[in-house]
């Protein structure tokens, strides 16, 4: 039997098996979205894309690609309609919180390469086939790929992380920027349209 080299780093550009990314990273083999829980907290993600491969679309449906340091990726499932659900869910929390996501690209047999960390901009619908050959609705997420980073001790991801998301995070929503859900609630009584009486309404009139 092959013995196993458990890596202690992980170096962008370098390929890894899934027995090494299982075994160093401690998550599942199977999946393209794999947490890593922490004291019943999510941890890490581990995201494995196939987006340069030749894919057989039955067996493998995802319309995952890369276009320069942008990655859209389609969430799990199968078949039938997806849902911001179990695993998929998971990768909406980096939006509150910096849950490193590592991405991995599949090259080959059990060949998977370290692309960086992953910073989701965005997520939203779409349409795809199945691997039942049936259209249904999917949820893509769009990341950010970081690739210019130092080899990462397995030890912490999060310290290295948190640094680049919050100057992206800053990047992305400047500090005089406006967002309707951090502004104070308003009542009711503050929303309501003041009546106008006779002498407005007739000098509106004439106007």
């Amino acid at each position: 039997m092959k013995q196993i080299i458990v890596p202690e780093t992980l170096k962008v550009g370098e390929c890894y098996s899934n027995d090494q990314i299982k075994y160093a990273l401690e998550v599942s083999n199977l999946g393209g979205i794999r947490p890593r829980l922490k004291n019943n907290k999510l941890d890490f993600i581990v995201l494995i894309t196939s987006a340069e491969e030749n894919k057989n679309i039955i067996r493998n449906p995802y319309a995952d690609k890369i276009e320069g340091d942008i990655l859209t990726y389609t969430g799990a499932g199968l078949k039938g309609d997806q849902e911001v659900s179990g695993v998929n869910k998971r990768i909406i929390e980096q939006a509150e919180k910096p849950i490193p996501i590592l991405g991995f690209l599949k090259e080959g047999v059990n060949q998977y390469k370290f692309i960086g960390f992953l910073f989701l901009l965005r997520h939203y619908k779409d349409y795809q086939i199945d691997n039942q050959g049936k259209l249904r609705t999917v949820w893509l997420f769009e990341f950010q790929i970081f690739s210019d980073i130092p080899p990462l001790k397995i030890v912490n991801f999060i310290d290295p992380f948190s640094s680049l998301y919050n100057k992206f995070k800053k990047e992305l929503l400047p500090e005089d920027t406006v967002i309707d859900s951090l502004l104070p609630k308003q009542t009711e009584e503050e929303f309501k349209i003041p009546k106008l009486d006779e002498e407005m309404l007739k000098s509106i009139e004439n106007l």
